[in-house]
């Protein structure tokens, strides 16, 4: 797949920052039990900077079904009480679960916190590529709109983050592209 990807860039063919798609054979082939067995290898790239963000191997049809449905949200603006004063959606998201005000002594939460977790689950549910990897430990990935820009981000509390601005729309084509040449090239 590297190869693959290096080709590509030398041609030109594709933004600085995309997800590469593979169709590999599944490791449960023989488990005619397996709901699905139509396998891929996924390489989220940077081009620019000729680096791979995480390479993962996985079933194909969730990560559709998850495309599908979450795609058309992501250049929804991020709500500002949540992304002010942080500059990637993902440590905006986990700062807000951070700071939901749990409430010691056993009440319930308040209503407005309730909103707020409904709000994030939502979101998360929605932006997430760990949502389209579901079952496995897949990084908490967000794609979205911050302040007016596409991004990608990741984010953790030991320190480990990183984002990248990126065009949404091009994005979205460039993986529809592939996965409707993959799903073609199989029906054929």
């Amino acid at each position: 797949l590297y190869k693959t990807l290096r080709i590509k860039k030398i041609k030109k063919e594709i933004k600085d920052f995309n997800l590469f798609i593979q169709e590999i054979q599944s490791p449960y082939i023989e488990d005619r039990t397996a709901k699905h067995n139509l396998w891929a290898e996924f390489a989220l790239c940077n081009l620019k900077e000729n680096k791979v963000i995480i390479y993962y191997q996985w079933e194909l049809i969730p990560f559709i079904d998850w495309l599908i449905t979450s795609s058309s949200k992501w250049s929804e603006e991020l709500d500002n009480d949540i992304c002010n004063g942080y500059s990637c959606i993902a440590q905006a998201i986990s700062e807000a679960y951070i700071n939901i005000d749990p409430n010691d002594e056993g009440e319930e939460l308040k209503e407005e916190e309730e909103k707020k977790i409904d709000y994030l689950c939502e979101y998360r549910m929605n932006h997430s590529f760990a949502v389209g990897f579901r079952g496995t430990d897949f990084p908490n990935i967000l794609i979205g709109n911050h302040k007016g820009q596409g991004q990608i981000s990741y984010y953790d509390k030991n320190g480990s983050n990183w984002y990248y601005t990126i065009d949404i729309i091009d994005f979205v084509k460039n993986v529809c592209d592939k996965l409707i040449y993959l799903i073609k090239d199989k029906a054929e």
